[in-house]
């Protein structure tokens, strides 16, 4: 997380001030990480800033074994007129954990996610290389679109499309997380050269999409993640209950669902059950409704046999 100091704004609470954003962001950050390390004891967990925690956040994220290691905002610069400019500090921070901090495999979360099981399955993937989330948009979905057009100007004689990857989870061994993140810096040095006239729009999202476009090493990681849209735009699935995914991403309740999670640890010392997390996060029922088509289906089938 990179403290408000001009470098943009927050597209999703863009009515909250700046002192709201810290303890929204910080409060669904609490949620991700320690129901991760709940998940994973065995696992080192961080929240990676811009400048230390002080105060009552130092110790909450303190109690619960919760490090708080800081990485200068000083790469993946971008100009403030990009709406999306602060979230390229998970590039930042990403890329600052790779040269300083010794492990095997890591893990990067957005501070809206909530973990459910372990990463086991995860860790043993991670020795493949990198794991990226495919959103799943068609190529002329607006979304992507924003990442081919700068694909297209940055890299005109190159005739593949880059396939549109989400900026809330990358995951790998350290080498291979360390030569994406060279393959990023080669895009966002693209960016720079042309003095960043694309995409006003582009996020990390860009970044990542871009370099991961045509990388033999990179794999999908949506039998770990999902990403569930739950407020006015409503895209869910079962994946919680049916191959259940161990993250929930849950980018429409970073003000309501993600905060109840945090005020019921606190007041509970522990996350809710998986089916009333379920209900609090607004995902559908892992069964079907038993309406009128369903039974008029089975009579029909049952009389024609």
């Amino acid at each position: 997380f990179a403290f408000p100091k001009g470098h943009g704004q927050s597209m999703q609470l863009s009515q909250s001030t700046d002192n709201e954003k810290i303890n929204i962001y910080l409060e669904n950050a609490y949620v991700a990480l320690v129901s991760a390390r709940e998940r994973n004891p065995e696992c080192r967990v961080c929240l990676v800033t811009d400048e230390p925690l002080t105060g009552e956040w130092k110790e909450r994220f303190s109690q619960q074994n919760i490090e708080n290691p800081c990485v200068a905002f000083d790469d993946f610069l971008m100009p403030d007129d990009f709406v999306w400019s602060r979230a390229f500090y998970k590039l930042c921070a990403l890329s600052g954990m790779c040269r300083k901090e010794d492990f095997s495999n890591i893990v990067l979360l957005d501070t809206d996610t909530i973990s459910l099981s372990s990463y086991s399955d995860l860790w043993n993937e991670c020795g493949q290389g990198v794991l990226l989330y495919e959103v799943g948009h068609v190529f002329s979905h607006p979304d992507r679109e924003i990442i081919v057009k700068d694909f297209k100007r940055y890299y005109p004689d190159r005739t593949n499309s880059p396939v549109h990857y989400g900026g809330e989870f990358v995951a790998g061994n350290k080498q291979a997380v360390a030569e994406f993140l060279t393959a990023c810096k080669d895009v966002y040095n693209k960016m720079k050269a042309a003095g960043f006239d694309g995409e006003k729009k582009a996020g990390d999202e860009t970044i990542l999409s871009i370099a991961a476009c045509g990388n033999t090493h990179v794999l999908p990681a949506n039998p770990y993640l999902y990403r569930f849209w739950t407020g006015e735009f409503y895209l869910t699935a079962t994946v919680y209950e049916a191959n259940p995914v161990c993250i929930w991403h849950l980018p429409a309740e970073k003000e309501l669902g993600m905060r109840y999670f945090y005020r019921y640890h606190q007041k509970h010392g522990k996350f809710p059950k998986k089916e009333k997390c379920r209900k609090i996060a607004g995902l559908p029922a892992a069964k079907r409704k038993r309406d009128f088509y369903y039974w008029y289906m089975r009579i029909y089938r049952k009389i024609h046999k």
